[in-house]
């Protein structure tokens, strides 16, 4: 079942490929050079369930003085497409669409809160997820599609924080992924969204662009 799945999809992207408009995300980069072409940084991500989100949240309390992700801006990212030619979007919705309808529902389920450790970055700190078929070959076939690449080595998580950089803030983050009391939890995902991120005078927020319902 799984080999035929995978087959039938793989046969979507490529249909996908052969009707989509010529138009392509490698020219993103020229597009950029011409200042009047308004572009949208965008992405494809899985939303949380508001009582999820809300629960989520809770957990955080004790640690106020960190700046947590705000819960209007939980997701799941799918696929990052950065800074896209607004006249994209329709060409994106189809193919996204395309493809969304063919990947069925599927249950994602929490499996711990990890602590990122990134060289001159600074920490992060996530829940990760089960490993899901049904997300993986999602976002294989939207970055084949969309970007020209698969995504290799894929980690369905949710971003909780951000720490400065710093051997200080590292072990900080070590030490909050071992003792957030987030509750497991599991959703089933309906369907993948387009948002655009938005900067703000401090920090930024998301947008929700477009919803593309999965298979049943």
């Amino acid at each position: 079942m799984v080999g035929y799945l995978l087959q039938h999809l793989t046969f979507v992207a490529i249909k996908v490929l052969l009707c989509a408009k010529t138009s392509n995300f490698a020219t993103h980069s020229a597009a950029q050079k011409v200042k009047h072409i308004p572009m949208k940084r965008l992405f494809l991500s899985i939303s949380i369930p508001t009582t999820i989100k809300q629960q989520i949240a809770n957990s955080w309390k004790p640690y106020h003085e960190w700046r947590w992700t705000t819960i209007s801006n939980m997701h799941v990212t799918v696929l990052f497409m950065g800074d896209t030619d607004e006249s994209e979007l329709r060409d994106i919705a189809n193919k996204v669409q395309a493809i969304a309808f063919n990947i069925p529902a599927f249950e994602l389920k929490m499996k711990d809160v990890s602590a990122v450790l990134t060289p001159n970055r600074g920490a992060m700190l996530w829940i990760t997820f089960h490993p899901s078929e049904p997300l993986e070959l999602l976002a294989s076939l939207l970055g084949e599609v969309l970007t020209n690449s698969s995504e290799h080595g894929f980690t369905a998580h949710l971003t909780l924080l951000r720490l400065p950089i710093g051997e200080v803030n590292d072990k900080k983050a070590v030490q909050l992924a071992k003792q957030l009391p987030v509750v497991p939890f599991s959703f089933t995902a309906m369907q993948v969204e387009l948002w655009e991120t938005v900067k703000l005078v401090r920090g930024q927020k998301y947008n929700c662009l477009q919803k593309f319902p999965l298979l049943g």
